[in-house]
């Protein structure tokens, strides 16, 4: 697969990113129908996610393998893969640092975090753990209970001081879709449909994975997610397939 330029910068631009501070914005609110949308939408600590991810350039779409780990709330290794087997971006993001690596772009980061940093998606800036929450959803009643929260018809808006959540639910409670309004500007849309063996995850129109194979759980080599394992040159821990 030709790698489009965008990819290097979309995912450069948007894995280097800050660490968010949630802060406390009101009065708790008293769960009732919220319960079974959290029953419905479980938030799991580890993620193994494998299947394709698409990205939309100039010339149209292009779609790649991909395999993306997460140990939420904001540990995440993100590798694409070519026709041969082989990772053409592999990204890696813990608490403290992220590093990137696109090989046909010559492209060779690392940073650490820094809270003046957020996450770049088009002309919005995010903070750091909307991509990877939102990635696969799931609601934690702890980051619920720590903003104010309304019902709104068949969903509920979560407002808190780095941006508005807005969140809709299908007939089943699972959640449909995902609008974030950012403090720091933008609008990030996320659409979730469920497929009898995975799940597809549309961002704005632009971004798209679709997972074949969804496991949660399970154990994370200790190495995994640290920035220094990029640079090992060795294959990603976790390939094709989980």
């Amino acid at each position: 697969m030709k790698k489009p330029a965008l990819a290097g910068v979309l995912l450069s631009a948007a894995l280097f990113t800050a660490c968010a501070s949630h802060v406390k914005t009101g009065s708790r609110h008293q769960y009732e129908n919220i319960e079974l949308y959290l029953k419905a939408n479980p938030y799991q600590r580890i993620l193994k996610m494998s299947g394709t991810v698409s990205i939309k350039g100039e010339r149209g779409w292009a779609t790649s393998p991909a395999v993306v780990v997460v140990r939420r709330p904001d540990d995440l290794r993100l590798t694409f893969f070519d026709r041969l087997g082989g990772s053409w971006l592999l990204a890696v993001a813990n608490s403290e640092e992220i590093s990137v690596i696109i090989p046909s772009q010559g492209v060779d980061e690392f940073r650490k975090r820094s809270r003046k940093n957020l996450i770049r998606l088009g002309n919005g800036k995010f903070s750091p753990d909307d991509f990877i929450r939102f990635i696969h959803p799931g609601l934690e009643k702890k980051w619920l209970e720590n903003r104010r929260v309304r019902p709104a018809g068949n969903g509920i808006t979560v407002l808190g001081k780095k941006g508005v959540y807005d969140f809709r639910f299908d007939e089943s409670g699972r959640i449909k879709t995902v609008k974030i309004k950012s403090a720091a500007a933008g609008l990030l849309s996320v659409a979730y449909s469920y497929k009898e063996n995975g799940i597809e995850v549309n961002m704005n129109d632009f971004l798209k994975f679709h997972f074949t194979r969804v496991k949660t759980g399970g154990t994370i080599p200790p190495n995994f997610f640290s920035t220094k394992s990029v640079h090992t040159g060795n294959r990603p821990g976790y390939g094709r397939p989980l």
